[in-house]
């Protein structure tokens, strides 16, 4: 068994073992429930709102986001800094294995979890389907667009947990800096005069592309932007651990 598998599946169970795991889940549920019981509730009125259920899900609801950013950073936040505090960090640096494979092992975890939260909601789509006409590509396209934000954003709070000294501190850490590298491109996109600048802000701008996945649209530009980021945060993580065990 490869030393990355074994530290995938030694998060993945603590994670389903504590009951941190499970409350997460609980509340996650929840409040998506929630959210989707109000979405409907406005659709069903006679001034519902124009476009998808998607697009009003992913797009038009910052609410839901404030909630996502807060889970990802509970998910996170002790994926290192729990082991640091624990002080078994010394003796998995010690281990055969590598600091890559230790980022890699407990990113999927992660990753893995986050994927597993959003499963059961896929009932939603299936029992509206039993009641009215559904375009089913909108629904897979804002699915697709959750997996791929997912996956940078675990990573961001996995780099928060590498330098935190606790679990707190990176969950803070790492809710304040998905938020503002979110919300921050929408505000000052249009202010910036600089071409190349404007680009490369509306390149990392998440909130645009939720409601063109939310019609439907899949843009090619987000899969590219998410698998580098993504490489990158964990490339980052990597070196920071790396530089914890060289001291």
């Amino acid at each position: 068994m490869s030393p990355l598998w074994q530290v995938f599946r030694r998060e993945l169970k603590s994670t389903f073992v504590s009951p941190r795991g499970w409350i997460v889940a609980t509340a996650f549920l929840f409040l998506n429930g929630l959210i989707f019981y109000l979405i409907v509730e406005a659709f069903s009125r006679e001034s519902a709102p124009i476009g998808s259920i998607m697009q009003v899900f992913l797009a038009r609801n910052i609410f839901f986001w404030i909630f996502f950013f807060l889970f990802l950073s509970v998910i996170t936040m002790g994926l290192i800094a729990e082991e640091r505090r624990s002080g078994t960090i010394e003796l998995l640096l010690t281990a055969p294995v590598t600091e890559g494979q230790v980022v890699a092992g407990k990113f999927l975890a992660a990753y893995a979890f986050y994927l597993l939260l959003w499963l059961p909601t896929l009932l939603y789509p299936l029992l509206l389907s039993r009641f009215a006409s559904l375009d089913p590509w909108p629904i897979a396209a804002g699915y697709l667009y959750l997996l791929l934000i997912g996956a940078p954003n675990v990573a961001l709070g996995l780099w928060c947990s590498v330098l935190s000294r606790s679990q707190i501190a990176a969950a803070i850490l790492s809710f304040a800096l998905m938020f503002l590298l979110f919300i921050l491109p929408v505000f000052f996109e249009t202010q910036i005069r600089a071409e190349w600048l404007r680009a490369a802000v509306s390149y990392a701008n998440l909130w645009n592309p939720a409601g063109d996945f939310g019609k439907g649209i899949v843009d090619s530009r987000l899969p590219v932007y998410c698998v580098s980021t993504t490489l990158f945060l964990l490339f980052a993580s990597s070196r920071a651990l790396e530089a914890r065990k060289a001291r």
